[in-house]
């Protein structure tokens, strides 16, 4: 071996230069990025502490309508809603209410004086008010006069005259069955 020896080594002996990275501040991306998350923070702080806040708001709420429901004494207003039913009732019951005195006004007032009528009956069905009677009329004439003003009355539906027959002294019977409009007969108060 003759030379002098010489050693290798991977590892330099003097310093590098200082051309290695080195932040040199914060760069735009991360200013943005925290930028983000400090208003998302105060997003949530804020809708945490609104959700409290109407939380509070209907649990203040509740509390007075429960003191307000035992102020109004439920017992009263159970009795108060009974009566209101009650009330209403009555109101269908009037309001579906035939009145029958009507049917007798209206019949004489279209009767002709020298009219008269026996046998009165009554009949209700279906809200199909029928009135027949047995009549006598001091002749044929006054009997259709009185079949004239039956059918031009604007409370009759219709108006069936029959079983005309004379009698002594020139006197006519017959028979009448009168339908009543049922708007005319509901009692109205």
């Amino acid at each position: 071996m003759d030379g002098p020896i010489t050693t290798t080594s991977f590892i330099p002996k003097t310093r590098l230069s200082g051309s290695g990275y080195r932040p040199k501040g914060f760069s735009l991306g991360i200013l943005v990025s925290g930028f983000i998350l400090f208003v998302s923070l105060v997003f949530f702080a804020g809708t945490y502490f609104y959700k409290q806040s109407l939380q509070e708001e209907v649990d203040g709420m509740i509390a007075t309508l429960v003191i307000t429901e035992k102020a109004f004494e439920p017992e009263l207003i159970n009795e108060l809603s009974r009566l209101s039913d009650s009330m209403k009732a009555s109101g269908q019951i009037l309001e579906n209410h035939q009145a029958f005195s009507k049917a007798l006004k209206l019949v004489g007032d279209l009767t002709l004086q020298e009219t008269s009528f026996s046998n009165f009956g009554y009949n209700a069905v279906d809200k199909k008010i029928t009135v027949s009677m047995s009549g006598e009329a001091k002749n044929y004439t006054e009997a259709a006069l009185q079949a004239k003003i039956f059918a031009d009355s604007e409370f009759i539906e219709s108006a069936v005259f029959s079983n005309l027959s004379l009698k002594e002294a020139g006197r006519v019977n017959f028979s009448v069955v009168l339908v009543i409009k049922p708007e005319f007969i509901i009692y109205k108060p």
